[in-house]
């Protein structure tokens, strides 16, 4: 089996980006609470982050999706070239 490494980066950074929204909205909608949630989840203190603007989310929207489309075309290269190599044998 192979991945469509096109198909499968667009699928990463669409569910990366649909994440990244519902995480911006909570935070912008109770941002003591999802702090306190993400602070013990997380087991860090994020007491000292900064509110969410319309230009933050849309730069991190922006940031965050590329490096995920990035990552899940690495991932599915490395997994085709994997299983290229275990047809080889």
């Amino acid at each position: 089996m192979r991945f469509d490494t096109r198909r499968f980066a667009i699928a990463v950074a669409s569910a990366w980006a649909a994440w990244y929204t519902v995480c911006a909205f909570l935070v912008a909608v109770a941002p003591q609470q999802t702090q306190a949630v993400f602070s013990f989840a997380m087991h860090y203190d994020l007491t000292g982050s900064r509110h969410i603007s319309w230009p933050s989310f849309f730069g991190g929207l922006i940031l965050t999706t590329d490096r995920a489309a990035v990552f899940g075309a690495t991932a599915a290269a490395l997994f085709n070239a994997q299983a290229d190599s275990r047809i080889a044998e």
